[in-house]
């Protein structure tokens, strides 16, 4: 288990709302350099790139609940 990880009932440390809040800064780049990149594709390359933008969004989710 890593310091991310515990009890859900403790409230989360600095430490750990500054980590996640750099966390949630990454994945909205990377989804952002996904969706530009998409933009300059076609077919198969444009929907897996797609595809990444989508994930990372869903990882900026993940991220926006943890911080509350």
């Amino acid at each position: 288990m890593n310091a991310d990880q515990g009890s859900s009932s403790r409230e989360p440390t600095r430490e750990q709302i500054k980590r996640w809040r750099k966390h949630l800064a990454e994945e909205r780049m990377e989804a952002r350099t996904y969706r530009d990149l998409s933009e300059r594709r076609t077919g198969e390359e444009r929907a897996v790139l797609l595809q990444l933008e989508e994930a990372e969004r869903r990882h900026e989710e993940y991220w926006l609940a943890r911080l509350g």
